[in-house]
């Protein structure tokens, strides 16, 4: 049986946070991400976020269950597993603009369908 791809987004925004607050949070995020989406981001914002992004890449690095989904990507998509594992920077892609780009096209399809608040 073959099967063609399917392209598919997705944005899953999660934190802890009283069940009576899930609503204006959910609000407040949304709001802000829109607000991304149509301005981008101030000049001192994108060193901050890459920041955040690596600290959460060398964490996530030190997981065999990490290691783990990337070998099952790289043969799902039918990728060299060693080429594909550590060849590159993967913060290095992310511009102000590319995420501009991709905010723009997820919350063009609408809210996104998983923003999980509460105790996790």
């Amino acid at each position: 049986m073959l099967r063609d791809p399917l392209a598919a987004q997705s944005l899953t925004i999660a934190m802890d946070c009283l069940p009576s607050d899930t609503a204006t949070i959910r609000t407040l995020l949304l709001d802000e991400l829109r607000l991304i989406a149509r301005e981008g981001l101030k000049p001192d914002e994108l060193p901050r976020v890459h920041a955040q992004l690596r600290r959460a890449h060398e964490a996530s690095v030190l997981d065999n269950l990490w290691w783990a989904e990337r070998l099952v990507e790289a043969q799902h998509h039918g990728e060299n597993r060693v080429q594909s594992i550590g060849s590159e920077d993967p913060i290095r892609g992310i511009t102000a603009d590319t995420l501009r780009r991709a905010l723009r096209e997820t919350l063009d399809r609408g809210s996104p369908s998983s923003v999980q608040l509460g105790s996790f």
